[in-house]
């Protein structure tokens, strides 16, 4: 280990809110991107453990830059041999050091790679010091967060608290600093090391859930949409509003670019890569290329049991106010990350070699829901059920809407692979599958033309009923908890403020109706309780009257004893008079005999 100017005591980049650049989809775009051969690398940042592996296996020698002394020291002991990691500021480090690296890295970008008493640089400037520490023809990787991000822009925090000791220096007010995909791209052009190769990322930029090459995301189709929005909702920090329907907004616009989180740019001869890199949903590791409308599938592996640093249990900071955040009443102050159902596996098995880049069913659903094109919905309905029907039951597949897309005619599977761990019939996969649409549907506060006292059983089995499925006993129950078991696997999104306001106004307008159906009941009560005075009242006025002979007296008691028990089986006061009058005929009658 080796120390320069500006090391930083009792700080760390590595843990909580601080954590280094990783993760799956980083360490597949690193591994295949490298050049087959490099003789030394630098790596300038905080990166995870296994990223400097995978550099380590591929360069001879590997410099690792990082700004503290307590992570470098740890460090030090993790990394292989032919890692030496040195503890210091990036001004310090690049003063005195020959341009000889066959490699640069910078996969956590250029934020955290100064400390406190570090020059003043600015953003390009610290680009052209890493520059300088490589040969003309180095092979460099720099990652870039964009300002402009749908998630940045909806960040309900002050820019004190989203910016807070993350830099020694106002970098996100330096002029120089690129704050989109475009800018970063050009920024690079500029330096004369040759054409710039970028990807778009989607999710925290230092563990992004998606990569995806610029060139293939025009047209970006279903697929990369929802993929980008699942990486946009997979930040950890409170938003004013969901990400999604900006993200899907720059989409249809053409401008996909402008809705991610962040590039990755490279310069100078890499090896090939795939056109994405991304975590699907059930928690597959896919790597794929795109022609025309269609994803083919190179490779998948299983990534689930992965520990995301971005979803580690971070508390947000007490604020020195007088008086609370108005924010903070309608978010959670902590994050925390899913636990991992044992109903839901994931399988690289079941993940198809290819899929359409058309829509997804649950797209094709939702737009005709919002429409109230009820025949429409009702034969997209049919073609679901016989797509489940057709389904064989021995695979185990997971069938959700939203991971089932259109290829012409057909329905085909997408590319989650996720599989349960019992066998569930075609009953239980098609109400756990209308479930799951039916929650998205409720949860995104979509317009629909079915009332809102149908939401839940009903319109499940409504929509059951169109789809042409029929269902055992139990099947629906067994859906309903399937398909809490699939939300249980899948990382939860921080509620965002406009959500919960929307919530709130749901719950308001619930309480309300409840306050009117508790009225009508009140109201009922109150009759009730006037009848039954009523009778009271007939009742001791016919116990206090009698007759004048014990004969009399002793009919007049078995009459009244008689009427008695009657009037506990009447339900009106007419229904009690009129047996008043038959006891009172029988009563003469018995007397004149």
């Amino acid at each position: 280990m080796e120390v320069v100017q500006g090391e930083m005591q009792e700080w760390t980049d590595y843990s909580g809110a601080s954590y280094a650049a990783g993760g799956p989809v980083l360490e597949r775009l690193l591994r295949d991107a490298l050049p087959s051969r490099v003789g030394s690398a630098l790596a300038v940042g905080p990166h995870s453990a296994a990223l400097i592996s995978i550099l380590a296996g591929t360069a001879d020698k590997v410099t690792l830059l990082v700004r503290s002394m307590s992570d470098a020291q740890r460090l030090a002991t993790e990394l292989p041999d032919n890692v030496t990691v040195v503890a210091g500021g990036l001004d310090s480090f690049s003063a005195d050091r020959p341009g000889s690296y066959d490699a640069l890295v910078a996969l956590d970008g250029l934020d955290r790679v100064l400390s406190f008493d570090s020059a003043g640089l600015s953003w390009v400037e610290r680009l052209r010091a890493l520059l300088s520490l490589g040969a003309d023809d180095a092979w460099t990787i720099v990652a870039g967060a964009h300002e402009l991000a749908p998630v940045n822009v909806l960040d309900a925090r002050p820019s004190a608290d989203r910016y807070a000791d993350e830099e020694w220096r106002p970098l996100h007010s330096d002029t120089s600093r690129p704050v989109s995909h475009d800018a970063l791209v050009a920024t690079l052009a500029d330096q004369g090391r040759g054409e710039p190769l970028a990807w778009l990322t989607f999710g925290p930029t230092s563990a992004a859930r998606t990569v995806v090459a610029a060139t293939a995301a025009d047209p970006a189709g279903d697929l990369l949409i929802d993929q980008a929005v699942a990486g946009a909702l997979a930040t950890r920090r409170p938003l004013l509003a969901s990400p999604a329907e900006l993200v899907r907004a720059h989409a249809r616009a053409g401008r996909l670019p402008d809705a991610a989180d962040g590039s990755v740019v490279t310069l100078g001869q890499g090896s090939p890569t795939r056109d994405l890199y991304a975590v699907v949903s059930g928690g597959a590791l896919v790597a794929a290329d795109r022609a025309a409308d269609r994803w083919t599938v190179r490779s998948s592996d299983d990534v689930s049991a992965t520990e995301w640093g971005d979803q580690q249990v971070v508390a947000a900071g007490d604020r020195d106010t007088a008086q609370g955040s108005e924010t903070m009443r309608y978010v959670e102050p902590l994050t925390e990350p899913q636990a991992p159902s044992p109903v839901v596996r994931t399988s690289t098995a079941l993940v198809p070699a290819g899929v359409s880049a058309s829509a997804s069913v649950q797209t094709e659903l939702l737009r005709l829901a919002e429409q109230r094109d009820i025949p429409a919905f009702r034969d997209l309905a049919a073609r679901i059920g016989r797509y489940v029907e057709t389904t064989p039951v021995a695979d185990r597949r997971v069938l959700t809407l939203d991971d089932t897309f259109v290829d012409g005619i057909d329905l085909v599977p997408g590319l989650s692979g996720r599989e349960w761990s019992e066998t569930a019939s075609t009953g239980v996969a098609a109400a756990t599958a209308w479930y799951r649409f039916q929650d998205a549907l409720v949860e995104g506060h979509h317009r629909h033309p079915w009332p809102h006292y149908m939401v839940g059983d009903d319109l499940v089995q409504t929509w059951l009923e169109m789809s042409g499925i029929t269902l055992a006993e139990g099947d629906l129950e067994r859906g309903r908890a399937l398909a809490d078991a699939i939300a249980a696997s899948t990382p939860a999104p921080l509620p965002d403020v406009r959500t919960a306001l929307a919530d709130a106004d749901a719950a308001r307008r619930e309480v309300e109706e409840l306050k009117g159906h508790i009225f009508g009941l009140e109201r009922t009560i109150g009759f009730r309780d006037k009848q039954l005075l009523t009778r009271e009242q007939v009742i001791r006025k016919l116990r206090s009257g009698g007759g004048g002979t014990a004969a009399g007296a002793a009919v007049g008691v078995g009459s009244i004893g008689r009427i008695a028990r009657r009037t506990a089986q009447v339900r009106s006061v007419d229904e009690l008079t009129a047996g008043i009058k038959r006891v009172r005929t029988r009563a003469k009658r018995a007397r004149g005999k």
